[in-house]
């Protein structure tokens, strides 16, 4: 996110060079991309959609359209001119296309091409929020508020792992979400040689893990620089999320 000029802008004006409607800036969309991310399982879909249903992929779309809106929108105040990461997810979704034109143009199954069609709207959705990232006016605090979320985000996601771990519950055995339905079975738990390895919410142990161990750095460092009032919970966040990594 751009932290110079912009981040000495008033936070109103950061808001209304995004385009964005007052009280909504860019880390208010991607705390809701993030809710949708971590609480809701990838097994659970928008029925008609099928696989390509996922909230979290959903919204990950509409940010891509919002900043393509506002890119190409006059007056808006989105950055101009190179921007590296911008540029490297360009490039990227560039690459995915061209791969998915290859496969189109040659023989091959109806199930081939649906899974091309769920990886492009899977591309697009996290190329959107990328470049919505890049592109963002947001000033310096708005940045922590969102990192201060991502690590919460990831205590919660490391609770619901210790209780599959632990005790073997899983709360979204007995919930069911309005408007989502199950994609295929759900599965929280794989046991290899009597280990019980969880998924906590991602789709794999592998992947749950893989989140843990990326979030575990923000929370070490709002541990570290946190006020004392607030220090021994910050650690016991910590140690919830490195507790949760070998599950």
């Amino acid at each position: 996110m751009a932290t110079t000029a912009a981040s000495r802008r008033p936070e109103g004006a950061a808001r209304r060079g995004t385009g964005i409607p007052r009280g909504v800036d860019a880390v208010s969309l991607l705390t809701v991309y993030l809710v949708l991310l971590i609480a809701v399982p990838s097994a659970f879909v928008v029925g008609p959609l099928g696989a390509a249903g996922r909230p979290a992929g959903l919204f990950a779309l509409g940010l891509a359209l919002v900043w393509v809106l506002n890119r190409f929108t006059p007056g808006r105040g989105v950055p101009v001119g190179h921007q590296p990461v911008r540029t490297i997810a360009i490039a990227f979704l560039v690459a995915v296309f061209a791969s998915y034109f290859a496969v189109a143009s040659a023989p091959f199954r109806a199930g081939d091409l649906s899974a091309a069609d769920r990886g492009i709207l899977l591309a697009v959705g996290l190329v959107g929020v990328t470049l919505l990232v890049v592109d963002a006016r947001v000033d310096r605090d708005r940045i922590v508020v969102l990192l201060r979320r991502i690590v919460v985000g990831g205590e919660a996601m490391a609770l619901v792992g210790l209780a599959q771990f632990v005790a073997g519950f899983d709360i979204f055995r007995y919930v069911r979400l309005p408007g989502l339905k199950l994609n295929h079975e759900y599965v929280a738990f794989y046991h290899d040689t009597g280990f019980r390895r969880v998924a906590s919410t991602a789709g794999h142990p592998i992947e749950f893990g893989a989140v843990m161990a990326m979030v575990l750095p923000l929370a070490l460092h709002f541990a570290f620089f946190s006020e004392p009032e607030h220090r021994r919970r910050r650690w016991a966040g910590v140690g919830l999320i490195a507790v949760a990594i070998p599950m």
